[in-house]
């Protein structure tokens, strides 16, 4: 399993994200989601055994999920919060 950290813009966008992950058989575990900060949506972290271009596929094709997959990488909340404003991908 691997740790992965996102910011998403809106709820919705991490729960279709996640949906569409589970959807395409990988595992969803530990989901921890900080919505402290709404002025850049929240923040989640979650273990999975999708690995990172599987996942960015996925991000890809979620309606207005630019943020999320920008943003998705590997990590957890405590060391990338500070960094997920930073996209991975442009």
């Amino acid at each position: 399993m691997t740790t992965m950290v996102y910011r998403a813009e809106a709820e919705v966008d991490s729960a279709t994200f996640l949906h569409n992950v589970a959807a395409a058989g990988y595992a969803v575990r530990d989901l921890h989601q900080d919505a402290e900060d709404m002025l850049f949506g929240l923040i989640v972290e979650f273990d999975t055994d999708a690995d990172l271009d599987q996942l960015v596929d996925i991000a890809a094709s979620v309606v207005d999920g630019h943020i999320l997959w920008r943003t998705l990488r590997e990590g957890t909340i405590a060391a990338d919060a500070n960094e997920l404003g930073d996209y991975v991908r442009v």
